[in-house]
This record gives structure tokens, C-alpha cells and sequence, in this order.
């Protein structure tokens, strides 16, 4: 289940915020923008084979964004793309919650506790359909770090064995956007998924996020 399942109740309503506030912005002027950004953090892995339980889990992140508008409208190399805008961004986000997930079989328990920071690097394009309103496609790649401890505990003894987890792997990300251009800034609603090396893995967010544009 993906973030846009855990969260699809949240999406309605902020999308049609953006569109009501669409009339009176502006479109933004810069070709270099950078900002905040402010969210949950919804990470699905998969349990060990044979094992139930719930092996999902929520919290917030926070983090920025930052990019350049490459070609296009308002952008360094100005070319007729239909009205769209190629630009290159990066993304990053910091948990701010602990995570948790637990399950169990075959005479044990796991529990893991964790949290996570995924860094990315994305070729986006950005289409206007109105003067303010705008939608917004991204791919990439990027890096997910992860500091936490897994515990397993044999249910016949109540012995438990805990490990230490920090590492870092590489990761495939894509996502998508909508938002409102005023000015000298954008508003965007994101929504954004990291897959794991794990098929069945993914690691998402979904929020929003004010860059400023120069």
C-alpha cells in the first residue's frame, strides 16, 4: 500500500485549496528556487517470509527543496516547451518521528524501531494550466539512510537479541505535484515515493512545500 492509499482522504481537500487560491497569483519570475517543505512520512516494508503482523508505518518529516529551472518558461535556457518547464531539483527529508513496526512467527517477535532520511536527485517537468495553477511530474534516484534497532525475542524463553541498524542504501524515486505560483514563490502540494531495493518496499511522503524563487 503506498502513501497514496494510507493518505488518499488528505489529497482532495489540499488539492482543491490550491485550485481556489489559483485566481489571483502570479506566476513566479526566478529560474533558481529553494524552500521548506513539511509533511508525513509513510513507510511500507515487507515482513520476514511467514511472518504476520504490521510491518507499516507513519510519521512526520521535514526537509527542503531546491532546483533550477533548465529550459523552458522562466527558465536559464528559455525554449517553447509547449508552455512547461524542465528543471532539476533536489530533495530532502528528515524524520522527525520515530517509526515502529512489530510482528511475529515461527516461535518469535520482531519489533523495529527506526528512523529514516532520504536525500534526492530529480529531472522534473512543471506544466502551467492556468496562469497560476500548476502540475508537476519528477524521477530520480537518491539515498535512504536509516538509524534504528531490530529486536527478536524467542516467545518460549523471553530471551531477546537486539542489533544496531545505520545504513544507507540507494534508491529509485518518483513523484508528482500540484500548486499555486505567486510572485516570487511556489506553494506545492507533493507527493513523493522512494522504492527500496525491495520490490514490496516503498517509503513515502506526502505535504507541502513553499520555495522562493530568485
Amino acid at each position: 500500500m503506498t502513501v497514496i492509499n494510507h493518505h488518499a482522504r488528505l489529497a482532495a481537500p489540499m488539492l482543491l485549496a490550491l485550485l481556489l487560491l489559483s485566481g489571483p497569483a502570479a506566476n513566479a519570475a526566478g529560474v533558481t528556487y529553494v524552500g521548506p517543505k513539511l509533511g508525513i512520512m509513510s513507510v511500507d516494508v515487507a515482513c520476514p517470509g511467514g511472518v504476520s503482523g504490521d510491518c507499516a508505518s507513519q510519521g512526520l518529516g521535514a526537509g527542503f527543496i531546491a532546483g533550477y529551472n533548465l529550459f523552458g518558461k522562466n527558465a536559464g535556457i528559455p525554449v517553447n516547451l509547449a508552455g512547461g518547464t524542465v528543471a532539476i531539483e533536489v530533495d530532502f527529508t528528515w524524520g522527525l518521528t520515530e517509526l515502529s513496526s512489530d510482528s511475529s512467527g515461527g516461535g518469535f517477535t520482531y519489533s523495529s524501531t527506526w528512523k529514516e532520511n532520504m536525500q534526492g536527485a530529480f529531472v522534473a517537468f512543471r506544466y502551467p494550466f492556468t496562469s497560476s495553477f500548476f502540475v508537476q511530474a519528477r524521477a530520480g534516484g537518491g539515498n535512504r539512510e536509516v538509524v534504528g534497532e531490530y529486536v527478536v525475542t524467542e516467545q518460549a524463553t523471553g530471551i531477546s537479541t537486539t542489533t544496531d541498524v545505520r545504513e544507507g542504501k540507494s534508491v529509485s524515486a518518483y513523484g508528482v505535484s500540484a500548486g499555486l505560483d505567486f510572485g516570487g514563490g511556489q506553494l506545492r502540494f507533493d507527493v513523493l515515493q522512494f522504492q527500496h531495493d525491495n520490490a514490496s518496499s516503498t517509503t513515502d511522503t506526502i505535504g507541502l512545500s513553499y520555495t522562493f524563487s530568485f
